[in-house]
């Protein structure tokens, strides 16, 4: 079990999307940039993440990477938050919802280990939590965009 000071601090997790103007991976010192500016190539380490999900992983090594931590400390008796902010376009939803049109029961029917392999992170999260049985799910799913909060639930 882990401390008590690390049940008041804020675990970040990053996801890297692919992208067609800069190298971006992760690297022992954290997630490192690479961009060509004006002619010539800046390199940027960004560090201090709890976990680093690759562009090349597929939706079950972010759910083990981000959520299953998550859930552990839930089962700890821990609230929790999964929070998914960045700009429009980076791979949000993908993340968090799967690819669009993935959540049918269709899909849920033909996983093999019971879980669609293209689900995101949230509805691992609930056939996880669901799966267990002991309690109550309230979820939410709120989009934030220009100052206007839309339910992606509704």
């Amino acid at each position: 079990m882990a401390d008590a000071g690390a049940a008041s601090t804020v675990q970040v997790s990053v996801r890297i999307k692919p992208s067609s103007t800069e190298s971006i991976f992760p690297s022992a010192e954290g997630v490192v940039v690479e961009q060509v500016v004006r002619g010539h190539e800046e390199v940027t380490t960004h560090d201090g993440f709890s976990s680093i999900v690759a562009s090349d992983c597929d939706q079950a090594d972010a759910f083990n990477a981000i959520a299953a931590p998550l859930l552990d400390r839930l089962r700890e008796g821990y609230s929790c938050t999964l929070l998914a902010y960045g700009q429009t376009g980076s791979g949000k939803t993908h993340s968090i919802f799967g690819p669009p049109g993935s959540l049918t029961e269709a899909a849920l029917l033909d996983g093999s280990d019971g879980v669609p392999a293209e689900w995101g992170l949230f509805p691992r999260i609930a056939l996880d939590l669901l799966a267990a049985g002991t309690g109550t799910l309230h979820c939410s799913a709120v989009e934030v965009y220009q100052e206007k909060a839309f339910d992606l639930l509704a």
